[in-house]
């Protein structure tokens, strides 16, 4: 197993596997929490980790940031730069998968609120009073146009795909999520924050006559301005 030295020593040649296992080791909570038993209180008083610590354990000289284990002891104390009572901005997010999904799975039987979760849902079960599962919403304008690509790029505008085999790109209008984040994004450190697992795949389907791009995006901030993964 790899010792914090080496892990230090990894990191400044530029390993970053290694660095997220060094920032692993240090935010665990046997490395960065010492504690002791706060006098005539039922809870437990921590300890803030100090840098001469971390350095003594890494055995190097490193210049760190500054971590949650080194916040100033003191009751009542709120994490860096974070006002206290502040409450969390409500987030949103999209998820789209291919390929299509049974929706027996997905779409409760009953209506109301005492529904039962169906199979995909019931990762949903602690939080069930909290869910609101929305079914018979349809795309029109994915009826049309052929292939995938129609119906993959307008997933959060709805409407109506420019068929092109270039690079005029055009989803119709923006996506839902920009919408979102014009409108709360500035709550939070990102406005939105696009992810993908699959590589932007370019070129022309020559079956159907559209471009490929239009398969690997989804988020639109203006109708021809795709927003990158």
């Amino acid at each position: 197993m790899i010792v914090v030295k080496d892990c230090v020593q990894a990191l400044e040649e530029g390993d970053f596997r290694a660095s997220r296992l060094l920032e692993t080791i240090v935010t665990s909570y046997p490395f960065s929490h010492r504690y002791q038993r706060n006098e005539g209180s039922m809870g437990v008083k921590f300890k803030p980790l100090s840098r001469r610590t971390f350095l003594r354990g890494a055995g190097v000289a490193l210049g760190l940031p500054l971590l949650e284990g080194m916040l100033p002891l003191r009751s009542g104390a709120e994490p860096l730069g974070i006002e206290k009572g502040t409450v969390a901005p409500v987030r949103a997010a999209y998820l789209y998968f291919p390929n299509g999904a049974l929706m027996d799975a997905w779409i409760p039987k009953e209506t109301g609120a005492d529904y039962e979760l169906p199979f995909s849902l019931t990762p949903l079960k602690p939080v069930r009073d909290s869910v609101v599962v929305l079914s018979g919403l349809d795309k029109p304008f994915s009826r049309s146009g052929d292939g995938h690509y129609a119906k993959t790029a307008n997933f959060l505008t709805g409407l109506h795909v420019h068929k092109t085999t270039g690079q005029d790109l055009n989803s119709g209008g923006v996506s839902v999520d920009q919408v979102a984040a014009e409108r709360v994004g500035h709550l939070t450190p990102l406005p939105s924050l696009e992810l993908a697992t699959d590589p932007v795949i370019n070129g022309l389907d020559r079956a159907v006559n559209y471009t490929r791009m239009y398969g690997s995006y989804i988020s639109w901030r203006k109708p021809n301005c795709r927003c990158r993964a």
